[in-house]
């Protein structure tokens, strides 16, 4: 999807989306046995910058500067699922690991000119793009007018954000050619994953069955920073 139609939140309910039970993949979710877990109104910043320097001085470090590309291969983080042709049905979870904040920067706090990163968009490191690719066993994909609902489970085990897109705004291919990256698919508004929380993509009714998912996400992955927590905790 084009820079500026990039995903669109829905101001709505989505407990009709959200159906319970399939949590074996984490721990239970509850605020007080989180360690360093971070209230979301102290991330609530107009700039991404201000929201990785909260995090850093509450004690997390980041592991790499120059954003972390998460797929299919980050088996602890990302599960993808099978779904059969016209069902609705997670297709993708990831989910945040204990003991670890991941970040995703949003159009609305990256602080950059849309214009110019539309005519330099590799000279940037935010917003974080992502694509995802569905395809049955002979790598057909699903159709490009097929809707993917984005939920992000939080730490209550409740769905805090929705937004819906069309698979060919978050397919890498348009005509046959890999998109450029100002082409690509990127949030509306940084989503911020804690230990446990979820960011879950929906299928709905595919043309054929889903049974290849492709992932890359940029993102920002933190860990707790022991040495800092521990002075935290002596001052």
């Amino acid at each position: 999807m084009g820079l500026l139609n990039f995903g669109k939140r829905q101001d709505r309910d989505v407990d009709e989306y959200f159906v319970k039970g399939d949590d074996e993949k984490s721990d239970t979710m509850e605020e007080g046995n989180i360690s360093g877990y971070i209230e979301p109104d102290d991330l609530n910043y107009s700039d991404y910058d201000d929201i990785i320097d909260t995090i850093e001085n509450n004690g997390w470090t980041r592991i790499s500067s120059n954003g972390y590309p998460l797929s299919i291969l980050n088996k602890e983080i990302v599960y993808p699922n099978s779904i059969k042709a016209n069902n609705y049905g997670t297709v993708l979870e990831i989910i945040c690991p204990l003991n670890r904040i991941i970040t995703m920067c949003g159009v609305s706090e990256c602080n950059v000119d849309i214009d110019d990163f539309r005519n330099s968009s590799n000279f940037f490191q935010v917003p974080h793009f992502i694509t995802l690719r569905c395809t049955n066993s002979e790598n057909i994909d699903i159709f490009p007018t097929t809707i993917i609902s984005i939920l992000k489970i939080n730490v209550n085990e409740e769905p805090e954000k929705y937004y819906e897109t069309f698979y060919g705004d978050l397919s890498p291919i348009s005509d046959g050619k890999l998109k450029k990256k100002h082409e690509r698919y990127y949030l509306a508004e940084t989503i911020i994953l804690q230990s446990g929380e979820k960011l879950i993509f929906r299928a709905n009714n595919p043309n054929v069955d889903i049974s290849k998912i492709d992932l890359l996400m940029i993102s920002d992955i933190f860990e707790k920073d022991e040495e800092k927590n521990e002075e935290q905790i002596e001052g």
